[in-house]
This record gives structure tokens, sequence and C-alpha cells, in this order.
């Protein structure tokens, strides 16, 4: 299929090209500051203002490592007045005549009457980055997600992840007080720019109910809410309808103080936004839970365009209290969805270049998800402190598979399924730790958890072939797990830069899979091992490293587990104040989930995997590492990082294709020897300013590369199989003053996956996206028009879409606005024509399955927003 057309980006490459060079003649001021010693100060502000208020600034620079700086003004003016500061110095302001022919000089002098408190100030804001929004293109309903993709230096993901020059940051607290914890993305997206007085990033945060040596701090962001957003409820309800029976309702509702936090969102719709993510679940409940548990419940965090039917219901309570020696918080989950989708899935044997089934897919999901989670921490003692922690989480899915499928191998057939999956499961961990602080040099830690799961999948198809009788497959499986950890550890401070650790771990767990009338098989035993560690935290460098045994031992079986050495380590050094490295390397065992060891798990009628119990009391080992160098200078804004990633999976287990037999398709659990991930990713941002009025100009450029590498299974043979991938991306940002439009963005993504077996290429499929964004924001009204070209090609088709996203807002007073959103409007108004809506493909390395999916959520809802 051709494409119908080409986005034309080349006008507005000139326009942007032209108002480049709009510049008129500047003056330059250029200079060094000096202390009275005649030392140069480095990173002094220099600030020029247009006038002795000192409120309209024209430019701003720091001094270099030789206390020099250089000014460009940006208009013709006949003098400016130049303000000159630095930490513990008392700042002057001069008033400058241009054009100045010669550098200028400017002698500090310390702030002797108020040395102590200075000295105090500047620790507390070296420690502390305000993150500057008056020259950010912001908005009230800006979210915080909107704020930190727009200052150099942070790395946000669409999930929730957030790091700053390579460090991650999961607690954003709320006028000092941690409310949102492992919650970024509920943060991220419902925290707004009109609340904020002051943004933060706080790189010295200490817990007051953490026992810890003083020189270990975490990074955190804080948020400062302006005055009347302290000690008053507010809420915000949105209520949307539109075509198509479209409509969302959305509630908000936050009441922040010093001793009490909440924060309450709900959404319910069936436009296929998402409220909560993946990130947001607690670390336990993925570390303790089943693979079972985790594939039935990423459905109701992972947001799909390329639905037919989309209803989310999503609710998040997060509520703590605080006071000088308890502090308490309850965070709750409740998520109901109902989504329905059409694709075709087209499954092609590698190695003969034949198509081995084609099949049309109709499905559904229909479940729900609920989670809890209760913490409480009391100071037993000024050194003591003691923490209990309960969760509990449960799933419970139906899914329903329609397939009408035409098998080519090895017998031509067309069969008809309809396969239903009831899923349940329950997850519960409970934690006790104690950590005191036997003296400035020493502490003890004590903790033990107990985790109980219990699930059921129940399995029914029913199918039909023309040239056979009507026929009926059932399977109904259990699995149980119970896992209980004692850990302690004393660790012992020599210095800043170095604190040891010795401790021990270990769990005891009991597991089973069952299926019924069938089949039964136990895993139960004791993973245990003795580590030491070591750490240490300055200014510059931050590092931790774990080092001990992990060994396994199993009941009634004396297989020995080839098990490696457990490590984690972590370096960060901040080479300055703009750069920094970071370092990571993890290795560990892990067992593979016991129900995978069935002897057969019925997927479909059509697809079955088939497992083996020789491998029950097999590990996987793992090796991950990760070098990462971080650029970023607010001042001059711009940014730089790459991230190389290497990992290394041994005795991994993964399904591979076996064979046909009656018009089934068997894959088979293959126990993989090496499996290798290498991934490389580079990105660099830098921004401009010109014009009398300042306007800015920003260019990104983003690449990654990855590559898998593992041997496949075909007839028992070792094949090497390769899958590379590299994505580009290249991003204009234009944002003019006095303008009706406030931002104008473009943007082109190339996406490329390729297939090797034996160093042979095979296939390869890719996509590029062309997009450009016009946004408009004036005193009452809020607007932005996306618009985008999808191209995807594979060897066997290839089609382009068109797209077009709106979403305007209007305010009508302080109270009450009006919003008109829209997506995929040239699909909602059958503008365009094509049935297909998206393409992917994956492969194990003998078989190539390509999905085309016939919908994409598609809306136009207008509604009203109240402001309580």
């Amino acid at each position: 299929m051709k494409l119908k057309y080409k986005p034309c980006f080349f006008g507005v490459f000139l326009f942007l090209f032209f108002c480049a060079h709009l510049c008129n003649a500047q003056d330059i001021i250029k200079g060094y500051v000096k202390n009275i010693k005649s030392e140069p100060l480095i990173n002094a502000n220099i600030v020029a203002f247009e006038d002795s208020t000192l409120l309209n600034a024209l430019a701003f620079n720091i001094s270099d490592e030789e206390g020099f700086f250089s000014l460009k003004i940006p208009k013709p003016i006949l003098f400016v007045y130049l303000k000159v500061s630095y930490f513990g110095f008392s700042p002057i302001t001069q008033k400058i005549s241009l054009p100045v022919k010669k550098p200028l000089e400017f002698m500090l002098e310390e702030t002797s009457i108020e040395l102590k408190e200075v000295i105090v100030t500047t620790d507390v804001l070296r420690d502390t980055m305000n993150i500057k929004t008056q020259n950010l293109n912001l908005t009230p309903s800006s979210s915080l997600r909107d704020i930190l993709n727009k200052t150099e230096g942070f790395i946000v993901t669409k999930e929730g992840g957030i790091s700053y020059q390579g460090i991650p940051i999961t607690k954003v607290l709320i006028n000092k007080k941690e409310v949102f914890i492992n919650q970024n993305k509920i943060a991220l997206d419902n925290l707004n720019f009109d609340m904020m007085e002051k943004l933060q990033l706080i790189n010295n945060y200490k817990d007051n109910f953490k026992v810890d040596f003083d020189n270990f701090t975490t990074s955190v962001i804080n948020i400062k809410t302006k005055k009347e957003f302290k000690g008053v409820l507010k809420e915000k309800i949105d209520g949307a309808v539109g075509i198509k029976n479209s409509y969302e309702l959305k509630a908000k509702g936050m009441f922040f103080s010093d001793a009490f936090n909440a924060f309450l969102i709900h959404n319910t719709n069936n436009i296929g936004e998402k409220e909560l993510s993946f990130e947001d679940i607690s670390e336990s409940s993925i570390q303790k839970s089943s693979g079972f548990f985790k594939n039935n419940f990423s459905n109701f965090f992972v947001e799909d365009e390329l639905l037919q039917k989309n209803f989310n219901s999503n609710t998040s309570l997060t509520v703590r209290k605080q006071g000088d020696n308890n502090k308490m918080g309850v965070v709750g989950y409740l998520n109901f969805l109902e989504a329905t989708k059409l694709n075709q899935n087209t499954t092609q044997i590698l190695a003969t270049n034949t198509t081995a089934k084609k099949e049309l897919n109709n499905l559904s999901d229909l479940g729900k998800f609920g989670s809890l989670k209760y913490y409480f921490s009391t100071k037993l003692h000024k050194r003591t402190v003691l923490d209990y922690v309960f969760e509990v989480g449960t799933v419970h899915k139906q899914n329903q598979d329609i397939n009408n499928i035409n098998n080519y191998n090895t017998v031509a057939a067309n069969i008809i399924e309809n396969n239903e999956t009831a899923a349940f499961s329950t997850h519960i961990h409970n934690a006790l730790n104690m950590s005191s602080l036997l003296s400035s040099k020493m502490i003890f830690t004590a903790t033990l958890s107990y985790s109980t799961e219990k699930s059921n999948n129940s399995f029914e198809s029913s199918f039909f072939t023309p040239n056979a009788t009507n026929g009926k497959i059932a399977q109904n499986f259990d699995l149980t797990q119970t896992q209980i950890n004692p850990e302690l550890g004393l660790r012992y401070k020599f210095s800043n830069l170095f604190t040891l650790e010795l401790g021990s771990k270990y769990a005891f767990f009991n597991q089973s899979s069952i299926i019924k009338n069938r089949q039964s098989i136990q895993r139960n035993g004791t993973n245990g091992n003795i580590y030491l560690s070591g750490s240490g935290k300055t200014k510059a460098l931050d590092y931790y490293f774990v080092i001990g045994n992990d060994n396994y031992w199993f009941a009634l079986n004396d297989f020995k587990a080839n098990t490696i050495a457990k490590i984690n380590t972590s370096i960060n050094y901040k080479i300055n104040s703009s750069n920094s490295l970071n370092v990571t390397y993890n290795q560990y065992n892990s067992l593979f989930d016991l129900y995978k060891n069935l002897d057969t798990l019925a997927v479909s009628f059509n697809n079955r995997i088939l497992g083996n119990n020789d491998y029950n009391f097999r590990v996987t080992n793992t090796k991950k590492a990760t070098l990462g160098y971080y650029y970023s200078n607010v001042a001059k804004s711009q940014s730089f990082n790459i991230i190389g990633n290497y990992e290394i999976k041994n005795n991994y287990l993964e399904p591979i294709f076996d064979k046909v037999e009656r018009n089934v398709f068997y894959y088979k659990n293959y126990l993989i020897d090496e499996k290798k991930n290498i991934g490389l990713n580079i990105g660099a941002r830098k921004s401009f300013y010109f014009g009398e009025r300042l306007h800015r100009i920003e260019f990104s450029v983003n690449s990654s590369t990855k590559s898998s590498r593992y041997p496949t299974y075909s007839d028992n043979t070792a094949r090497q199989f390769n899958l590379d991938g590299q994505l580009y991306s290249f991003q204009i940002g234009f944002e003019p003053k006095s303008f009706f439009l406030t931002q104008i963005d473009i943007s082109y993504i190339t996406n490329t996956q390729k297939i090797y077996i034996d160093s042979e290429f095979l296939n390869q499929f890719s996509s590029q996206i062309y997009t450009i964004d016009l946004i408009a924001n004036h005193e009452k009204f809020e607007g932005k028009i996306a618009l985008s070209q999808r191209v995807n090609n594979s060897l066997a088709s290839s089609f382009s879409i068109p797209l077009m996203d709106i979403k305007a807002t209007y305010k009508l007073n302080d109270t009450v606005s009006l919003f008109l959103k829209g997506k995929s409007l040239f699909n909602l108004f059958n503008i365009y024509k094509d049935n297909f809506s998206a393409i992917n493909q994956f492969s194990d390395g003998i078989v190539l399955n390509q999905n085309i999916n016939f919908y994409r959520i598609n809306y136009l809802i207008l509604g009203v927003s109240l402001h309580l």
C-alpha cells in the first residue's frame, strides 16, 4: 500500500530559519567577577535589567572558572542595570552605559556580619536546586511532567520514572512532607503549576524515621505550595461527553498540611485514559509475587490505543499522617477495565519462508484489580525506629477470544475457536523492621517478612472444524506459594567515605502448581546468603556495593542449583555541578515460575506450551551492567547524556515453536544457555534565545540501539538468533513571544527492527512518525493541535496513517472552565478510509508473527471543569 501523502514541513523549517536571523545588532558586555583578594568567583550570577526596578531581565549568565562572563543585550538600549551576586558575598548593582568597550571587573566582599548564617544557607542552597520556571512556557494547568520535561538534566519516562543526572527519584514531597512515595506517575500527571509557589530538587533529603548515618541522604522533588493550598481542601471535577457515546468523569481532591496530607484521584472513561502505571505498584508486591500475578495485573496499567473499546475506572487514595514520633500512611488502588480488540495475525516459518497460519482474532478483557498498603513507623527511642508494612493485592480477570484460523501446516484446515479464561490471584505481604543506632558509628537492623499468594486459572475452549466434529478442551490449575524472610545486619561507619555492613538473608519457601485430576508439582526449600556491603557518600561521590554467596537447598531433593555470587553495586560521581558519571552492576539468581514447568499449558485450542519437570529446580543467572554520563547546564540551556546497558542471562527459559500436530501449534520451553541484551542510548538538547523579545528555539536529538542474541532451536538443533533494533528521533521546538502560537514543535522518529538467523538476514520491520504540535496559551485560552503521520513498513505489507489530536480549554472564571478534547479525529470522522491502524511483529527465531490491528481509540468530547 502506497503512502497517500507526506507531510511537508519544509515551509516551517524555512520560517524558523528566517526567525533565527531576525536579531538586531546586539551589545555585548564582558567582564570578570572576583573577591577582594582578586581570586575568581566561579558560577557567580550576572543579570542585566532594563531599569532600576530590577524587574525586567534582559540577559543572564554565570561566570566560568576564571570568573569571566559575557552578556548579549538583545535590543538597542543606552544603558542597563547589572546585578552581580554570589552566595556568601554582598551583591553589587551598577548602572552600565552602552556600548561597553573593555571588560568590566567586579570585586565582591564577603558578608562578615552574618558569616555563620550565610555559610549554613550556602550549604542548603548547594544541596537544593530551585527549578526556575519563569522562562519556561507554562500555563496554570501545566503538569509536573511538563515542567520536568522542559528542565535540563531530568529524564522522565511515560510510565513515571524520574531521574536527574542518572540518580533515580522515587519521592515527591509537598512542603517537605512525604506524600508521593513510589507514586511518580500520579504526581507527574496530577500536580499542576497553579498550586506551586516553588519547585525544588533536594539532593540531601533525610527521612527522620529512617535510622542512618548523617551523610547518607537521597534526592527528592519538593513542591512548596501557594498559601491557598495549605490546610485547605481543594477539589476539581471534570465531566465530558461526546460523539459515539464517549465520555469522561474525573475528580481530584487534595489536602496538604504539616501533619496530615491526603490526595484522591478518580477517573472513569471509555477513551482509554489511565491514571496509574506499573511504576506506582510497591516494590515488595513486584519482588515477592509470582509471574502469574504480575502478568494478570499489568493490563490495568498499560495504555493501549489500538482498541475497539476501552473502558477504565481508576481510583487512587493516598493518606499520610506524621507527628514527631510516629507516621503512618495508607495507599489504595481500585481499577476496573473492559476492552476489546480486533486484529489479524500471520505466522510465518522463517526457514522455509512459508505461511503457517492466518487468524482473525476478536479479543476481549474484563477485570478488576485492587490493592491496599498500610505502613506505620514509630520512634521507640531517639535512636530506634520500628516499621510495619501490610500489603494486599488481588486481581480477577476474564478473557474471551473468538478466533477464525486458517492453518496451512501441515494440512490446510479452517478452525473456529472460542477461548474463555478466568484468572484469580491474591497476594499478601507483611514486614516488620527494627533499626537502632547503637552508637554514633554502629547501626543494627532486623527484618522479618511473610508473604503468601493463592492463584487459580480456569481455561475452556470450544472449537469447530468443517471436516471434524465439534470439540472442547478444558484446563484448570492452582498456584500457591508462601515465603518467610528473616534478615539481620550490622553496619559500622569508619568515615563518610566508607561504611561496612555484615548481614544475612534467608527465604523459606513453599510452592505448588496443580492441574486438577492430572498433575501436581511441588518446590519447597531455602534460599540463603551471607553478605558483605560497603557504602559511602560525600558531596562528589555516592556509592555502595553488596557481595554475598547465594545458595538454594531443596526439600526432598539433592539437586544442587548452579548459582553465582550475589552482587549489587552502584557508583555515582559528580565531576562538578554539571557533569556526573553513573555505574551500576547487578548479578543475581532466580527460580522459574513453577506453573511454567507443567507438562502442557493450553493458551488456546490452537496454541499450547510444553513444559519440562526437569526444570523445577533450575536457577536463572542474570548479570546487568550500566554506564552513564550525564551533562546538564541549566544556565546555558543544554544537556547531553549517554547510557550503555549490557545484560547476560544464563539458564533462561524461553518458549520456542516446536511442531504442529492435528492442527495444534506446540511451543516448547527451552533452557537457553545464554541470552545477551545490549543497548546504547544517546540524547542531547540545546536551546537558543534570539530577538528583542528573547524568542526561544530548542533542538533535541535521541538515538537508541538494542540487540538481543540467543540460540533458538529447530528440530532440536541450535541456531543463533539476533534481533537488532534502532530508534532515532529529532525535534525542533520554537517558542515565539507575543504571538498567537506560543509553541511549535516538529519531530521525526524512525524505528527499525531486523531479524538474523546464523548471521543471515531474514526479515525487518520499520516505522516512521512525523509530528507537528501547535500550542497557543493566552490569558483565558489554552489549546493544542497535534498532527502526525505514522508509516509502517514490513516485507509483507506497508501502510500510512494520518492522525489528528486536539485539546483546548477556555476559562470562564476562577471556578468554571470549558474544555474540548479529541483523539484520532481523521479516523473518527472517516476522513481516513484504511482499515489498518498499526502493525508490529515478533519472533522466536523459528516463526515470525506479524500482527495488524484494525482499530484505534478515537473520540471528541466537550466538557466542563469545576475548581472547588
